[in-house]
C-alpha cells in the first residue's frame, strides 16, 4: 500500500475535526487533497480488517435495535450557473443496521423528505472490500472511516468520491457526521441521529 496515502489519510483525521467543527464551503478541498496532492486520485488496496477490528466494529454496533428512527441533516453544493450554492434539506429515516463476518456495515435507509412529500431507499456501507477504505479510528463507543471510490456516469465520466465518516453510538443512538468530497472538493454533508 502506499505509505503516502497512510499518512495522509492519518493526517486527515487530525485536520477532519477541525474541519468537520465549521460550515464547509462549496469550493473547499479535502483535507486528504491538501495533503497528498496528486496521489490523492490514487486507488489503493485495503489492508484486510484484523480479527479484533471486525470483533470492535460488531460491539460497536450491537448496542444498537436492529430496527431504528430518526432524522437526517443534508447540506448539497449546487451549480448554478458557474455559481455554487449550498441547499440544506431535512429528512426523517427509518434504518436497519447489519454487520457482516468480515465487518462490513450496511445500514438500509428509508428517507422521508417532508418538504418534497416523498422519499426514496438507499443503502449506505462502511468497511466494503469493493471499495479503497481506511478505518482511521475505532473505539468502544465510535469510529472513523475514510471510503474512496469511482463513479462513472451516463457519459463515461468517472469521478472520484471521497465520504469521510464519524460514527458515534452512545446509549442506544446512533449518530453520524458524513462528509462528501468529488474529484477533492466537497459536494454534501450528511448529519444522522438514530435510535
Amino acid at each position: 500500500m502506499n505509505n503516502h496515502w497512510i499518512q495522509g489519510a492519518f493526517a486527515v483525521v487530525i485536520m477532519f475535526v477541525s474541519v468537520n467543527a465549521q460550515a464547509l464551503d462549496c469550493e473547499e478541498k479535502s483535507p486528504g487533497l491538501i495533503q497528498l496532492g496528486d496521489d490523492y486520485y490514487n486507488l489503493e488496496q485495503n489492508i484486510a480488517l484484523t480479527r479484533q477490528q471486525k470483533a470492535g466494529v460488531t460491539a460497536l454496533f450491537s448496542a444498537l435495535n436492529h430496527h431504528l428512527q430518526g432524522t437526517a441533516v443534508v447540506i448539497d453544493c449546487v451549480n448554478n450557473n458557474g455559481s455554487f450554492q449550498q441547499i440544506s434539506q431535512n429528512q426523517q429515516l427509518k434504518a436497519t443496521v447489519n454487520v457482516d463476518a468480515d465487518g462490513k456495515v450496511a445500514i438500509a435507509l428509508n428517507v422521508y423528505i417532508p418538504d418534497q412529500k416523498n422519499g426514496f431507499d438507499e443503502i449506505i456501507e462502511y468497511l466494503n472490500a469493493n471499495t479503497t477504505y481506511l478505518l482511521n479510528e475505532l473505539t468502544d463507543s465510535k469510529m472513523q472511516v475514510v471510503t474512496k471510490f469511482r463513479r462513472v456516469n451516463s457519459a463515461n465520466l468517472s469521478s472520484l468520491h471521497e465520504t469521510v465518516a464519524d460514527i458515534q453510538v452512545d446509549n442506544g443512538v446512533l449518530n453520524i457526521r458524513s462528509t462528501l468530497y468529488i474529484n477533492g472538493y466537497f459536494g454534501q454533508s450528511r448529519t444522522f441521529q438514530l435510535k
